[in-house]
Order: C-alpha cells, then sequence, then structure tokens
C-alpha cells in the first residue's frame, strides 16, 4: 500500500529547514543581517519563526497518520478496589484501578517520512 505524500507540507518543512540554517550560519567572521537576528524584547523577526514553523509542520504530518491502524489498546476485564494505605481509622478512603495497556502493530501506518530517489 503506497502512502500519499502531501507536496505542500514537504516543501514548507523544506523551506524551515532551509531558513534554519540561514539564521544558523550567517557566514565566517560577519555579522548577521538584522533580520536574521533574534529580536531583543518585543518584535518579530525571520529568525524568531524557525522553530515555530518547524514544529506546525511535525504536528501536521503527525495528524496525517493512521494511528488507528497503528496502534491496538488493550483493556483488561474487572476493576480492582484498594484501600489507601496512607489513610487512618477512622478516615480510611479507597480507590480503584482499571488496567489498561496498547502497543505498536502496524509500523508502516506512522512511517512519515520515506526518502526515494528518482
Amino acid at each position: 500500500m503506497e502512502r500519499a505524500r502531501f507536496r505542500s507540507l514537504d516543501v514548507f518543512r523544506g523551506m524551515a529547514i532551509c531558513l534554519m540554517i540561514i539564521v544558523n550560519t550567517p557566514g565566517a567572521g560577519s555579522e548577521p543581517w538584522p533580520v536574521l537576528d533574534h529580536a531583543d524584547w518585543f518584535g518579530f523577526t525571520a529568525a524568531d519563526i524557525v522553530f515555530p514553523s518547524f514544529l506546525f509542520a511535525v504536528g501536521n504530518a503527525m495528524a496525517f497518520g493512521n494511528l488507528k491502524e497503528a496502534y491496538q489498546i488493550v483493556d483488561r476485564q474487572g476493576i480492582r478496589v484498594l484501600r489507601d494505605p496512607y489513610t487512618a481509622k477512622p478516615y480510611i478512603k479507597f480507590y480503584t484501578t482499571k488496567r489498561t495497556g496498547g502497543g505498536l502493530v502496524n509500523f508502516e501506518a506512522i512511517k512519515l517520512m520515506k526518502f526515494a530517489t528518482s
């Protein structure tokens, strides 16, 4: 099953990484342009948008993954009732626990980055 790629998301991620490289390497011994330097306190420059845009691209890529196919949640039968060991008489408290678990079943459903040569 071939997964569809979102070209616009790939381009956006590539532009974010390109801007990250430009901001972090201004040149050998040269001063960075003012637009590529972080704002002192108030303000907003191109350097301040690099990390949020990269997080936006990563979050969108995770949203496109098929998590229902990837994970399986297991639910055990029954609820345990336990006595709280830190309360003393006459104020004894109880709490309940229910065991659930899960695991990764299909690795192909969450592989988001595929490298290919053309």
